[in-house]
């Protein structure tokens, strides 16, 4: 890489042309990090970060390997990068600004480094080289980084949360007229499920009150592919289903199903016995929106007969008393789990007939003399 490293005049400095080694040379920068990363580019960047190995691994292993590095990223999120955004927000703390160019990232508050000229999706993929003009700085003055972080404080400040900026995005997908009320139109209640979990940030929340509503939705809308596609996100997925004493194993068909679209999803899915007196399909998205589906029939398989209606909300007294009830029944659910675990082991240690043995060894010394 070319360097002013021997100029006496700039020694802080570093600069490369080359796309691809200017790309390298910022990942080793921010390998490196020991303490803080602090970061701010446009919308574009946020492809290569997520999309590139090179950078995305290291980010992830700061989080993974619990290296306790503060990350801060700053960038414009847009409803194009998204699912970029959602990705990335969960191995670093990001914020959303306006009108940013570029790419500038302050590493420890040691180095600061700039990549200079705009980059594309083409260029990641591709690695270009640029001959004519510099792609990358890098610079060491203490002075200098100070005045950079000074600039990023006061930048961070006035940010606003990715999370806020996201759900800000995906609640234009709702028709607000919707919001609060009763929908009986089954089309509708229909487009609504798969945009609820697409609008998701953090976590989804699912309960299905019998066997056969889980097959009602998972017929009409695949909601396992909606929420494999979530958990692939990083968004926290919980699923309650609801099954009758009278039908234990039914819940294997449904196991089945969930490790063909997606084995890690089935982690987290509960199944509960316990006397519910309702019939309602609870989803709740990030806290913020529910969706609560009336079925009139259970033994039916076809919205038509089977669903009265939905109620579509963002109240929050409706989702906190929703939040309470699925919160209360994940956790008797965990009981019930940890209760299943321990018979089985009770069961493996039952069969063989082990029995309480005492071992004996007449141990004897004798004392022997050199003679």
């Amino acid at each position: 890489m070319d360097s002013f490293d021997n100029n006496q005049f700039l020694p802080e400095l570093r600069y490369e042309y080359n796309g691809r080694k200017a790309l390298n040379q910022m990942a080793e920068i921010i390998s490196k990090t020991t303490k803080t990363l602090e970061s701010v580019f446009d919308d574009n960047w946020i492809h290569l970060l997520v999309e590139n190995p090179l950078f995305f691994n290291i980010l992830a292993d700061f989080k993974i390997k619990q290296k306790d590095i503060a990350v801060r990223f700053i960038t414009t999120i847009t409803p194009e990068n998204i699912s970029n955004c959602t990705k990335i927000m969960k191995f670093v703390d990001l914020r959303h600004t306006d009108a940013i160019i570029g790419h500038l990232g302050i590493s420890d508050r040691k180095q600061f480094f700039n990549y200079i000229q705009p980059i594309s999706r083409q260029e990641n993929s591709q690695g270009s080289n640029n001959n004519l003009q510099i792609n990358f700085i890098q610079i060491d003055n203490k002075d200098f980084i100070q005045m950079q972080y000074f600039f990023f404080e006061k930048l961070w400040e006035s940010s606003i949360p990715a999370n806020e900026r996201i759900a800000k995005i995906k609640r234009i997908m709702f028709d607000i007229n919707l919001l609060n009320t009763n929908i009986r139109d089954l089309h509708t209640i229909k487009e609504v499920i798969p945009k609820i979990i697409h609008s998701a940030v953090e976590e989804i929340l699912l309960f299905f009150p019998t066997i056969n509503s889980f097959w009602l939705i998972e017929e009409n809308n695949g909601i396992t592919e909606l929420l494999a596609e979530a958990v692939n996100k990083y968004i926290k997925v919980k699923i309650i289903i609801h099954i009758d004493s009278e039908e234990s194993n039914a819940n294997k068909t449904i196991d089945q199903r969930i490790k063909e679209v997606n084995k890690v999803l089935g982690t987290y899915v509960n199944y509960t016995t316990k006397k519910i007196d309702t019939k309602t399909i609870i989803l709740i998205a990030d806290q913020a929106i529910s969706l609560s589906i009336s079925i009139k029939d259970n033994d039916k398989n076809t919205f038509k007969d089977a669903i009265e209606l939905a109620s579509f909300s963002n109240n929050e007294l409706n989702i906190s008393a929703l939040l309470s009830f699925f919160d209360s029944l994940w956790i008797r659910s965990e009981i019930g789990k940890q209760n299943i675990i321990k018979q089985t082991y009770f069961k493996i240690f039952k069969e063989p007939q082990l029995r309480d043995e005492n071992y004996r060894r007449k141990w004897s010394f004798e004392h022997t003399t050199n003679e």
